[in-house]
């Protein structure tokens, strides 16, 4: 009694949303979580299929049958679709789905997070590579040390090089020997913290003709600082 004590509290005081779900797609239980972020009172949740929350497959009752036989042969899915709120918001959420077999009663145990956080970053960096990409003017990703890690449609006109050639290579590469020492003095200033807003060069192109430039250079620095 104590251990189911224990699990129940750690259930109902989980952040991610917990459903118990019959093989007919019946709500059996929810948790706190769950509750809070559909709006719904835990009686109304029992009342409720699972069909009355998810508004698109496999949670709908002509391909949950399929579902549900995947899940028996699997063990555990996870995937993503979408659930509304009371008052009508529909949001993104993961979910994983797991098969139980409790009593002769076939069920599914699923965590559901709300991944809507997730999905606006994902746009956003969507939206930003578009930009990138779009950019008329060469914009390129390059290691501290020098290795050249992306390359838009700008840089290969510019520079006359496809990015399968350039990827790899040293930021060297591209300028004129007499300059190119100059360019890793500018890396390392950059790597110390001081941004390089302009700074002129002669670079090389595909063709071997030379072209003058003007690079500004900044730090992009990953979760860890680095």
């Amino acid at each position: 009694e104590q251990s189911l004590q224990m699990m129940r509290f750690c259930i109902d005081h989980a952040s991610d949303s917990v459903f118990w779900i019959s093989r007919q797609g019946k709500i059996l239980y929810v948790n706190t979580a769950a509750c809070s972020e559909r709006g719904y009172t835990p009686d109304e949740m029992s009342e409720m299929t699972i069909f009355d929350l998810d508004v698109e497959p496999p949670y709908q009752p002509e391909s949950w049958g399929d579902h549900f036989e995947e899940l028996r042969g699997r063990g555990s899915i996870t995937l993503e679709t979408r659930h509304h709120t009371k008052d009508g918001r529909i949001f993104p959420v993961e979910v994983n789905a797991n098969y139980v077999h409790i009593n002769n009663q076939e069920l599914n145990f699923a965590f559901a997070r709300d991944i809507t956080g997730r999905r606006q970053r994902e746009q956003k960096i969507a939206q930003l590579a578009a930009i990138v990409e779009s950019s008329d003017d060469a914009i390129f990703g390059i290691t501290v040390s020098g290795k050249i890690t992306s390359w838009n449609r700008g840089a290969e006109k510019i520079f006359g090089y496809a990015e399968a050639d350039v990827l790899g290579c040293p930021i060297e590469r591209l300028i004129v020997e007499d300059r190119a020492e100059q360019i890793s003095q500018v890396l390392i200033r950059v790597a110390n913290g001081n941004p390089m807003e302009h700074f002129d060069t002669v670079a090389c192109r595909s063709d071997g003709s030379r072209l003058d430039i003007a690079l500004s250079i900044s730090a992009v620095r990953d979760a860890e600082g680095q």
